[in-house]
């Protein structure tokens, strides 16, 4: 498999296959994401698997790393929900009542949460948050650190990489530049208080061990949740997993163990499938009942956002679970 991944990279980047190293990433090689979309369709041929670009692009990848993917994919271990399995072969309109929270989470989860107590409205001491290492995601992370340092609470932040430690560098380097004054504070008031999780939001359970996800449920207050794979040229399908599955994943972490409550982020793109904007205001799912899918500019990311509302909005509909 190995060699048939490094052979499939060169025919699609035009490089010669012997020279490239198992240890070398796509991404590293020179790939793009609309490179890393010819790479995954070529897999997806050979394997009979759907492929995601964002685990293509994995800024901690290599071919080795691919192959232990793939190798879960084809054993089950790691199939995860694809958009296929929510909407179907045909995608050409997505609709909002596909969306449902049972086809992401276990039934077993769904009926238990309707029995924890309501999500604590006191300040939060554990904090989850995405995408910490995005333009938003670090003013969100300085914003936390701030308030949690007032009262004694932890920050916790998920973040790609081969493992904890570098996945820590990542984020805390994603803070430098300039004067390097935001990486000051940061470094100041993460001591002691910032965990930082190598996880993926593209995975089950965020690609973390069982034992961790468990804890997280069991600790974690407030869910703050900006990340999302942005690329305006993808389709839904590349998109899905990453911007609604991880979607799911923190809906499920919410109400696993005790409820939590969740800031979710995000984007004007999610109101744009109808000839006038959808405001506020409105129900998406009534506003935008189904999302015609086209080729047009940033239409996948769109839709990808307004699924991940509409599963928001199913979550608010059961009665005891927050929104």
């Amino acid at each position: 498999m190995e060699e048939t991944l490094r052979r499939a990279a060169a025919s699609v980047l035009g490089l010669d296959a012997g020279k490239i190293a198992e240890r070398d990433s796509f991404a590293a090689l020179g790939g793009d994401s609309l490179a890393g979309l010819s790479y995954a369709l070529l897999l997806e041929n050979i394997y009979g698997l759907p492929i995601d670009v964002s685990t293509i692009m994995h800024p901690a990848g290599s071919f080795v790393q691919l192959k232990e993917d793939l190798t879960r994919q084809i054993s089950g271990a790691d199939k995860g929900v694809t958009a296929t399995d929510v909407h179907g072969a045909d995608q050409s309109q997505l609709r909002a009542a596909d969306l449902q929270l049972e086809k992401f989470i276990p039934a077993a989860v769904l009926a238990a949460a309707s029995t924890i107590a309501p999500a604590s409205e006191t300040d939060a001491a554990c904090v989850l948050l995405t995408g910490a290492n995005g333009f938003l995601g670090r003013f969100l992370a300085l914003e936390q650190l701030k308030r949690l340092s007032v009262n004694g609470g932890k920050l916790i932040c998920i973040a790609r990489g081969a493992n904890d430690a570098s996945a820590r560098s990542r984020l805390l380097e994603s803070f430098a530049g300039g004067d390097d004054a935001l990486l000051r504070d940061i470094e100041r008031l993460a001591e002691g208080r910032l965990d930082v999780l190598a996880g993926d939001l593209a995975k089950p359970h965020l690609g973390l061990p069982e034992k961790i996800w468990l804890r997280l449920a069991d600790e974690v207050d407030l869910v703050v949740h900006p990340a999302a794979l942005v690329n305006h040229k993808l389709p839904y399908s590349q998109l899905f997993r990453p911007n609604v599955g991880g979607t799911a994943t923190l809906i499920e972490l919410a109400v696993t163990t005790r409820l939590k409550r969740v800031l979710h982020i995000s984007t004007v793109a999610a109101a744009m499938n109808v000839g006038a904007p959808a405001t506020e205001e409105v129900d998406i799912r009534d506003a935008i009942a189904s999302w015609q899918t086209s080729e047009g500019y940033a239409n996948g990311y769109g839709a990808s956002k307004w699924a991940a509302e509409v599963l928001l909005l199913d979550v608010g509909t059961r009665p005891g679970l927050p929104v």
